[in-house]
Order: structure tokens, then sequence, then C-alpha cells
């Protein structure tokens, strides 16, 4: 979820073998400028499915090794002002370099 430099949430997955994180997967907010990681989950998957879920202001990220077993990975709040982007973004700024593919983004919206 991207507003502006300032506020955004991603998730991560470094994936440098030498790396304190190697195996894990979290997610990181950007909130006023201010950088923070919240829960780590270490598994080791070839897969992995990643979900952002928003109720008002607090957002929550969830990771799965199979699309049906969901772990949490924290949660932040965040005024964000609608619309906002949702998108996919990936880099490897370390070595080894790596390759991502993604299948698919869903964007679920309230009934109402």
């Amino acid at each position: 979820m991207w507003e502006n430099e300032d506020n955004f949430i991603r998730f991560e997955m470094p994936s440098s073998t030498e790396s304190y994180w190697e195996n894990t997967i979290y997610m990181g907010a950007n909130v006023v400028g201010r950088f923070l990681h919240s829960c780590v989950h270490s598994f080791e998957v070839d897969i992995a499915w990643l979900r952002l879920e928003r109720k008002g202001n607090r957002f929550t990220g969830y990771v799965s090794s199979d699309g049906d077993n969901w772990y949490s990975c924290g949660w932040v709040d965040m005024n964000v002002e609608d619309p906002m982007n949702v998108g996919i973004h990936a880099l490897c700024p370390i070595s080894p370099a790596t390759s991502t593919k993604f299948e698919y983004v869903k964007i679920y919206r309230p009934n109402g």
C-alpha cells in the first residue's frame, strides 16, 4: 500500500543467505517517515501467499504457506486518505540476485 514516501506498507522477504532475516516474511511500514518492522514469521516455502487487510485506519498483514492457513505478520495504525495505491513492487538490492513471480492480485471491497 502506497500513499507517499512517508506513508507506505510492504511485505519483505530478504533473500541473502547471510542475513539474520533469511527465510522470514515480515510486514514493514513507514508511518509519517518512521520505518517500523512488525512481527516476523520464519518458514521455508517456495510459494508464499500475502494478505493485507484494512479496517478503518488499522492495516493487518498475513502470510500463508498454503493459502488456507493464515498467520499474522503484525499490524499498524496509519491514517491514509482514500484513494490509496495498492500494487506489486519487487526489488533485490543485495546479492544474491533473485527473481520474483506473482500469479495474481485480488482486491476485495466490503459489501455495502
